[in-house]
């Protein structure tokens, strides 16, 4: 079995070791060592990246008991080979790791809530828990899991045989054979787990609940920790301040000005709305009362385009009336019928390469090839009430 030098030092990046094994395997080769500080995907934890013997190491799993390098060229078995972890990427998924445990050791401290899901790369951490928890409960539990970190308490790890680990509570998402690894957050948390973590809460830095969404009758949480949590802060940061220098006010007065524009702007857009339908009545008036027309408009946004062809249709002697906006390369269409607009809106698609549908009283969409031309012909060949031509 193979050595696993992470676990007596998780913060080493170099090592020498000698190949035991290096077999091909789909594209790739698998290569054992002796001993290694890569450690291998699990627990939730991804795998350490780096390189070994000048080659990247694309992956690293365990398999019975031995850890797998795999590599885009072999290396000669019997030989000396050195290794390096790429440690700021390890020391980030250890600052993510301890902090998922101080979280939802606090959560079930808390509220009795269990981590039963735990996902983690190099964005963000997931947790499941199997109960709800409101804004404001996660909110408790990540300030008193930045409380704990700032204690800067001490976090070991320690092994149980089957036959003690009845005698110790801790931690568990399912029930574990053989020697269990035990990882200790002083006055916080004690839980089962293969991971690799800091030795002090206070080289974690900050915790940040993301976000959240219910999920399987409990809730998902989404936290930022350590670095990525300064990472996720500094583009945020960044954001608002650059937000608040285009609407030339303080960054803490942004929100108020956009709230301001949003309601300037749906004042605007009633008033639009309101002047487009007397223009529309006055056209409707205009228009000749045949049984099928066709109106181009040519500056309309697709809703304006599907209230034209609504009010076009209200005229009684109107079987069918179709509405055009936009330029040859995409049109917007709505189709209104008092009989069935669908067979006219299925071969406009047809013909002219469009993508949309609708009800039987209205249908509405978008035609990529085409002249208005070649479109209004298309629509008023179409026989009303047919459905064919």
């Amino acid at each position: 079995m193979t050595k696993k030098l992470f676990y007596q030092n998780p913060y080493l990046s170099e090592f020498s070791s000698e190949v035991r094994s290096c077999t091909e395997m789909q594209g790739q080769y698998a290569v054992v060592l002796a001993e290694t500080l890569f450690y291998p995907e699990g627990g939730g934890q991804p795998a350490d990246r780096g390189e070994l013997g000048g080659f990247p190491v694309e992956d690293v799993r365990e398999q019975n008991g031995e850890v797998v390098h795999f590599l885009p060229r072999p290396i000669p078995v019997g030989s000396p080979v050195l290794g390096k972890v790429d440690f700021p990427y390890r020391f980030s998924l250890m600052q993510q790791h301890s902090g998922e445990h101080i979280f939802s050791g606090i959560a079930y401290e808390a509220f009795g809530c269990r981590n039963v899901g735990f996902h983690m790369n190099e964005a963000f951490v997931s947790v499941d828990f199997d109960r709800p928890l409101s804004l404001e409960q996660l909110l408790d539990i990540e300030t008193e899991s930045n409380r704990r970190i700032f204690k800067n308490l001490e976090i070991t790890s320690f092994w149980l045989s089957s036959a003690k680990a009845d005698t110790v509570a801790y931690r568990f998402k399912k029930k574990i054979s053989g020697e269990i690894r035990i990882v200790e957050i002083l006055q916080t948390d004690r839980c089962a787990c293969c991971g690799l973590h800091v030795s002090r809460t206070g080289e974690i830095g900050i915790l940040k609940v993301e976000s959240f969404q219910n999920y399987k009758g409990g809730v998902r949480v989404f936290l930022k920790i350590g670095e990525q949590a300064l990472i996720d802060y500094r583009e945020k940061n960044r954001e608002l301040h650059s937000l608040a220098a285009a609407l030339s006010v303080k960054p803490g007065e942004a929100y108020a000005s956009v709230c301001r524009l949003l309601k300037d702007g749906e004042c605007k857009k009633q008033e639009r709305n309101s002047l487009e339908n007397r223009y529309f009545r006055l056209l409707s008036d205009s228009l000749p009362k045949s049984s099928c027309l066709c109106v181009y408009e040519p500056d309309l946004e697709a809703e304006a385009v599907g209230r034209l062809a609504c009010l076009l249709g209200e005229e009684k002697e109107r079987i069918c009336c179709a509405v055009l906006s936009g330029m040859p390369g995409h049109f917007l269409y709505a189709v209104a019928s008092s009989v069935d607009a669908r067979p006219l809106c299925r071969r406009l698609n047809e013909r002219f390469s469009g993508k949309g549908g609708g009800k039987k009283e209205l249908c509405r969409g978008s035609l990529s090839v085409g002249t208005y031309q070649e479109i209004e012909r298309e629509i008023m060949l179409f026989e009303t009430g047919t459905g064919s031509h």
